[in-house]
């Protein structure tokens, strides 16, 4: 999805705090489809962590390229706002 950052469950802990300083930011959390419940996983995590403007996006990319919507491949990794 555009904008997106991939960081799988297990190195949110490790990863998020370089990535996203301001713990304020809107972060939208997201699986490969609905059945998949590492992002769920991810948004309590990053909960815990402080984060405080937190959503789960439940259909996930199968919901997203299935509405016709976006996708970008190969984009250069970056921290976020």
């Amino acid at each position: 999805m555009p904008g997106a950052i991939n960081i799988p469950v297990d190195q949110v802990r490790s990863r998020v705090p370089e990535l996203m300083l301001n713990k304020d930011i809107e972060v939208i959390v997201y699986c490969a489809g609905p059945a998949c419940h590492a992002s769920r996983q991810a948004a309590d995590e990053l909960t815990a962590m402080g984060y405080s403007n937190v959503r789960h996006y439940v259909g996930g990319k199968e919901d997203w390229t299935q509405a016709g919507l976006p996708v970008v491949r190969n984009e250069k990794p970056r921290a976020a706002a």
